[in-house]
């Protein structure tokens, strides 16, 4: 991956690529992160996708019927807070990962 994490999500999405979003960077997620990033199995490499509205880490993420990721609760680390928003997520054109 481009950025370590730890309690995110990763979901496949429908053209078998998978998203990795959120999720803490730090000691037990202590830092919350909104990024997310896309893997793509046939060239065994990470882009980046573009954040999310809110930084989030232990939420939940679905793929739905239309491609989209519903992505919803969470909690925020610093300031501490338990999210009760949710957004739905549409992965962009994924652009390569810088080496």
């Amino acid at each position: 991956m481009t950025e370590r994490r730890v309690l995110h999500t990763a979901t496949i999405l429908a053209d078998g690529k998978v998203l990795s979003a959120g999720g803490g960077n730090g000691w037990c997620g202590s830092t919350t992160s909104a990024s997310a990033e896309v893997y793509d199995p046939a060239t065994q490499q990470f882009g980046f996708a573009g954040p999310m509205s809110a930084a989030r880490s232990g939420h939940t993420a679905t793929r739905l019927a239309d491609g989209t990721v519903l992505i919803t609760g969470g909690m925020q680390y610093w300031p501490a807070a338990v999210l009760a928003a949710a957004e739905v997520y549409l992965p962009p054109a994924i652009a390569p990962a810088e080496r």
